[in-house]
């Protein structure tokens, strides 16, 4: 259907982005008044080599792409980071108790990411398997291109799955299996450039890479300080009308549950996911 015509799903979809416009233009014109040290101050004071700074519709934009982007990818992640971890158990346990003995009880900091080294590696294998973008699309802008004896004729879409790169036997030992470890000595230091590339890569990589690997290092320390996930359920199930690119159902084996808690000093609600 053309674009102008008024289906219900499009009229719908309007209504939601002029809802978050109105709600993003509020929180603008907030940090205008009075910027604080968020993201969206750092963005209202920035400036060109002319002293320029950015429109409120330049702003809109990023504020958008940095809150729609930041939000749903992020819960996704998390939502596979700890899907994965309640069906490892020593995985799981090692994850808690990085998170005692960096934290104790206090909330974690920007400064404590770098101490969280499993927590960090815990969540770069979940994104390796389960990469909330698991493909990516690009037009060839050249005549022509050869690629490992492929000929790829000019304007040619040409589709890169993280998926199936991510678990590709060439780059990881053992590649269906959840294993930080992996992440942590020499293994996985000579990938090639694009063996791992869960934000994409080249001009157009994901913007906001850095911060989402801090935020998401951040909340998997602070959720693991008060809760423990226990899977219901052998299998990670797509979504109703959804499939993996594979087409392969996501089984994981469902390993005994022992109790997680390192000790007694640090009690944790658990928590049922269901199917």
């Amino acid at each position: 259907m053309p674009p102008w015509f008024p289906l219900a799903g499009r009229r719908r979809i309007e209504q939601a982005r002029r809802k978050l416009s109105a709600i993003l233009v509020e929180l603008i014109k907030q940090k205008r008044a009075a910027p604080g040290q968020d993201l969206l101050s750092k963005l209202v004071a920035l400036q060109d080599e002319d002293g320029k700074g950015l429109s409120d519709e330049q702003l809109l934009d990023e504020a958008m792409t940095l809150f729609l982007a930041g939000h749903e990818t992020t819960a996704l992640a998390l939502t596979y980071t700890f899907q994965l971890l309640s069906g490892e158990p020593d995985t799981y346990r090692k994850l808690l108790e990085e998170i005692d003995t960096v934290l104790a009880s206090r909330a974690p900091s920007h400064e404590d990411v770098e101490r969280l080294v499993y927590t960090g590696a815990v969540v770069r294998e979940a994104l390796r398997l389960y990469p909330p973008a698991w493909s990516m699309g690009r037009e060839i802008t050249t005549p022509a291109l050869d690629v490992a004896g492929l000929h790829i004729p000019g304007g040619t879409g040409v589709m890169m799955s993280q998926w199936v790169v991510h678990r590709d036997a060439r780059w990881y030992r053992e590649p269906e299996r959840f294993r930080p470890e992996r992440w942590l000595g020499s293994e996985c230091a000579d990938l090639p450039r694009f063996a791992y590339f869960p934000f994409g890569g080249g001009p157009r990589v994901c913007v906001g890479q850095h911060f989402a690997l801090l935020e998401l290092v951040l909340i998997v320390a602070r959720i693991g300080q008060s809760y423990v996930f226990d899977r219901v359920d052998e299998k990670l199930v797509p979504m109703p009308g959804r499939h993996t690119p594979t087409g392969r159902p996501c089984e994981l084996p469902r390993a005994a549950a022992p109790p997680l808690r390192p000790s007694d000093e640090t009690p944790r609600r658990r928590v049922s996911a269901p199917r």
